[in-house]
């Protein structure tokens, strides 16, 4: 059957559209207005000094276990200044310079700096899961201080094939065996899982929110600002 739109109904409709093209104009130019503002001299700002003063900040007695869990990355990272992404039809602002984040954190050698304050096998994954190319590896992390571990699953959720082996920073020459405990969430045994996720709220201003997988009671979040190129924790609740 043949169906028949009204000229008002076509009206309307034209209307919608052109009113959401209208919006993605607008969101576009606000995104890059708040850009300059809060950015705008981001080129400007040292950030190799922030990843090792995070470090010293972090309270290092709130890891649990022989071994530390590390999200190195966080693959749901929003851009602070951007067209929101539910808006996917709209052309979005890109940042001519990158953000601080997880992976800058956590990149170059600072694991192994955290490594030489906890003295725990560190093993570095993300939400796709556990790095297993060698090559990857040194490409993250700048290092060859690697080993091969394996991940088991507890009886309760084991089944075959379901081991996964993983790259890892040791502390002992032994191999490194963890086992998972849960299905439902990233715990291991004998291990603390931590997920550091960073926020931007301007050039000169950076959030750190800790949350730990086994424990959610221990999260907590830390701001450091950067005065005359310095950055200091500014704010620890």
């Amino acid at each position: 059957m043949q169906r028949f739109f009204s000229p008002l109904f076509l009206f309307c409709l034209s209307m919608i559209y052109s009113q959401e093209k209208l919006n993605c104009e607008k969101e576009y130019h606000l995104a890059k207005e708040r850009y300059e503002l809060f950015f705008g001299d981001i080129s400007q700002i040292n950030y190799q000094s922030l990843p090792k003063v995070i470090i010293d900040n972090m309270d290092l007695e709130k890891i649990k276990g022989k071994n530390l869990i590390l999200y190195y990355s966080n693959v749901t990272e929003a851009d602070p200044s951007g067209v929101p992404r539910e808006i996917r039809e709209c052309k979005r602002f890109y940042p001519p310079v990158a953000y601080f984040n997880e992976e800058k954190l956590w990149g170059d050698n600072h694991i192994l700096y955290l490594q030489s304050k906890i003295r725990k096998n560190i093993v570095p994954k993300t939400s796709l899961g556990f790095v297993n190319s060698e090559n990857e590896f040194v490409r993250i992390f700048k290092t060859g201080n690697f080993k091969k571990g394996v991940m088991t699953r507890s009886k309760q959720i084991y089944y075959p094939g379901s081991e996964r082996y993983f790259l890892y920073f040791p502390v002992h020459s032994s191999k490194l065996i963890i086992n998972k405990s849960s299905d439902d969430s990233d715990v291991y045994e004998n291990s603390t899982t931590l997920m550091t996720k960073v926020t931007n709220n301007s050039s000169k201003e950076v959030k750190v929110e800790y949350i730990f997988e086994n424990d959610p009671s221990l999260n907590y979040t830390q701001t450091f600002n950067s005065v005359n190129n310095e950055w200091k924790l500014v704010n620890n609740k």
